[in-house]
């Protein structure tokens, strides 16, 4: 969200979805919206360090939070990497396939109109109820396809 500190997108991307999260789970946001790749549950409390009680953030505590951010739509898991990425205003409403490079680890979104309900409509032909679609593509970035 150009040019605004994590801590700053974490509010927009919270208030955008009417979600209320604790402090800590404001401060898991944050550290997710200064990355610049996707991040997973303990190199986020690592970067966390402690509480402000003084005890350490634990990732069963990070995870505890990053279920209730993807459930409100504030984040997004990247299965194939085990990792999470801040979900902006925008990209929350477009259809997209979230393609993940295997050299730098960075997540690009690319807007494919009504792929989930193409995909629904393909399984229900065949009688499959699907409970959530995920979609990624893995290869490789321009940058790294240059190396």
């Amino acid at each position: 969200m150009g040019g605004l500190s994590g801590a700053e997108t974490a509010a927009a991307i919270l208030t955008s979805r009417g979600a209320v999260v604790s402090l800590l789970g404001q401060r898991v946001l944050a550290t997710i919206c200064d990355q610049d790749k996707p991040v997973g549950a303990y190199e986020i409390a690592d970067k966390l360090g402690r509480r402000q009680n003084g005890r350490p953030v634990t990732p069963n505590s990070v995870y505890r939070i990053l279920k209730t951010l993807v459930e409100c739509g504030a984040v997004q898991h990247i299965e194939c990497q085990r990792a999470y990425i801040a979900r902006t205003v925008v990209d929350y409403a477009t259809s997209a396939v979230l393609c993940v490079c295997d050299g730098c680890g960075r997540v690009d979104r690319i807007t494919v109109p009504n792929i989930e309900a193409e995909i629904a409509a393909a399984a229900l032909g065949r009688e499959f109820h699907l409970h959530r679609q995920i979609i990624e593509a893995t290869g490789l970035c321009r940058e790294c396809s240059k190396s």
